[in-house]
């Protein structure tokens, strides 16, 4: 922390037997609107877009046990960052 500038950074979640799951951030502080996360699902869709500051903050779920993070940041204001604490699931 902080993060870099022109970050894009990748990160997969895979959990079986999951029917739905959501991601946990204990933190997120992001420049808004510029530096975000996307949550992408197994096809490719973009679940959400997280941006700005959170704390405890819960994503919408996810059909699936699949999840990719995508970290992007611009050139400029760079902060703390984001931690993701633990994704939640719904069995089969």
């Amino acid at each position: 922390h902080p993060y870099q500038s022109d970050a894009n950074e990748e990160f997969e979640i895979n959990v079986e037997g999951a029917k739905y799951m959501r991601i946990v951030f204990s933190k997120v502080e992001f420049e808004s609107k510029y530096d975000y996360i996307l949550i992408k699902d197994a096809a490719g869709n973009t679940v959400e877009k997280i941006s700005g500051t959170k704390t405890d903050y819960k994503s919408d779920y996810l059909t699936g046990g699949y999840a990719k993070l995508i970290f992007k940041s611009d050139r400029s204001v760079n902060k703390w960052g984001f931690k993701a604490s633990e994704y939640q699931i719904i069995a089969k």
